[in-house]
């Protein structure tokens, strides 16, 4: 009975909306008034903001972004941008024409402010993050047990995606970010003792987050570390795409619609698990496996493996000689940070043992087994402070330079004071190609104050030779 009365009310509000739209075609066709771009954007989007600060109305309202974004990137077929004081396309009308005369239904939606029974004995708070083209969203629901169980919607957030195309994967991380982001939120709000779940349909980002940020490219690393710090309390879980009450966010609907979403309002029913015991829980997150597209974000250059031990588990580099008949050490050497005090001591142990050796060869022995960040700079500190080292460290020999005679440093007449020098021979080819090679020499003046210098031509090494260049210098200068 309670459902044919549902609808009832639910045929007859379409009416009333089917009719108030007719009655706003009718005026504009009177009017010859054309839907300007500008007329789409005429407050409502932000009046609808204003009167729900907390999403509760979260899938009419992504409508809205999705169709405004479509205004920004409207363009024409020549390419050029859409005007703004221009008439919308018939499509674009009619869309926003059906959008706007239904938000009127939702004057008719009653919510309970308190979201709570009295006195609960257990409150659980369960947060569904999902993604699509359109974008990214979550919704959050407190679950309450006191006798009964109780489930209400508490918020709901959603973002448009980018406009840079972004793989669907990565939409539903910035999802689970998102979701991460509001459960800080509620948690900051509310003052109250719960537990949180997490719930998301996408098993590659159950994949992401069980393994280190490092792991991964660093658009998923980045998102997964803060996901990760924000929820270290908290469980991931895997959930069936029908039964994300966050999917209802993804493909929009009308306030009509809405006020009438059984999985909005009171979360996944279909099965009623959110209904029944926490045993009943499809815990399944644990058990995913990993998939060709959480594999494809995987960090290119020198992954990690873990080795479990009974005690610990020791970090090991991977690598590519995994076929290698080389003993384990060599192939996937052990990780240690350079400035723990262990790595310390294990390179003043190679040092003594390679005869004390550089910091070089030190590191390239150690990486047979061990893999140090940043152990270059330790080892190169071991050898500055070893006392062997320094003392048998050889000294360079420097020479004591004489000081420069008065001569070179008195300020004289140019060529006053000057130093000569001779260059050569030289071969110069005579007049005639058929004689021999003339044998000359040049003469080499050095002003002694600034250096300059002067060459002049001599015939032989001998004193009357000499004598008319030094007299021709002399003459110049």
């Amino acid at each position: 009975m309670d459902d044919i009365l549902d609808a009832a009310l639910k045929e007859s509000k379409q009416k009333a909306v089917d009719e108030e739209k007719s009655i706003i075609l009718d005026e504009m066709r009177e009017r010859g008034k054309p839907i300007e771009m500008f007329a789409a954007l005429d407050g409502s989007w932000g009046n609808l903001w204003t009167v729900d600060p907390f999403g509760l109305v979260g899938p009419v309202v992504v409508t809205v972004k999705a169709f405004i974004q479509t205004l920004w990137t409207l363009r024409e077929e020549s390419g050029t941008i859409w005007e703004w004081n221009r008439e919308l396309p018939s499509s674009l009308r009619d869309q926003w024409i059906n959008y706007h005369s239904n938000l009127p239904a939702l004057n008719e939606l009653n919510i309970h402010r308190y979201v709570l029974f009295p006195n609960s004995v257990e409150i659980e708070l369960h947060l569904f993050p999902d993604a699509s083209d359109i974008g990214y969203r979550t919704c959050a629901y407190l679950r309450s047990v006191s006798g009964q169980i109780k489930i209400a919607l508490l918020t709901s957030k959603s973002r448009i995606a980018p406009l840079k195309k972004q793989s669907t994967p990565r939409l539903e991380l910035c999802g689970a970010l998102l979701s991460a982001e509001v459960y800080q939120r509620i948690t900051a709000s509310l003052q109250i003792t719960f537990s949180t779940v997490f719930w998301t349909d996408s098993t590659t980002v159950i994949n992401w987050l069980k393994a280190t940020p490092s792991t991964w490219t660093t658009f998923v690393a980045n998102r997964v570390s803060k996901i990760q710090y924000a929820t270290q309390h908290c469980s991931w879980n895997n959930i069936a795409g029908l039964e994300n009450p966050a999917d209802v966010i993804s493909r929009g609907c009308m306030a009509s619609d809405l006020i009438y979403n059984k999985l909005w309002w009171k979360g996944p029913e279909c099965p009623e698990w959110l209904q029944q015991e926490s045993e009943h829980y499809p815990v399944n997150g644990q058990h995913c496996g990993p998939t060709d597209q959480s594999n494809a974000e995987q960090r290119k250059t020198a992954p990690i493996s873990t080795t479990a031990t009974t005690t610990f588990s020791i970090i090991r580099i991977g690598g590519r000689l995994g076929q290698s008949t080389r003993h384990e050490d060599f192939k996937h050497p052990i990780l240690l940070p350079g400035s723990h005090y262990l790595s310390t001591l294990l390179l003043l142990s190679y040092h003594q043992k390679l005869l004390h050796a550089a910091a070089q060869l030190m590191i390239n022995t150690i990486l047979i087994r061990y893999w140090l960040l940043g152990g270059r700079a330790v080892a190169r500190q071991i050898v500055h402070k070893c006392v062997i080292c320094v003392s048998a460290r050889p000294k360079l020999i420097e020479q004591f330079m004489s000081k420069l005679p008065t001569a070179r440093v008195t300020a004289a007449r140019p060529f006053s004071k000057v130093g000569i020098d001779f260059w050569g021979p030289i071969h110069v080819q005579p007049r005639h190609r058929r004689d021999a090679p003339i044998k000359t020499y040049v003469a080499v003046f050095v002003r002694f104050t600034t250096k300059v210098v002067h060459l002049e031509n001599v015939a032989n090494l001998t004193s009357d030779d000499w004598w008319p260049a030094v007299i021709y210098t002399l003459t110049r200068t």
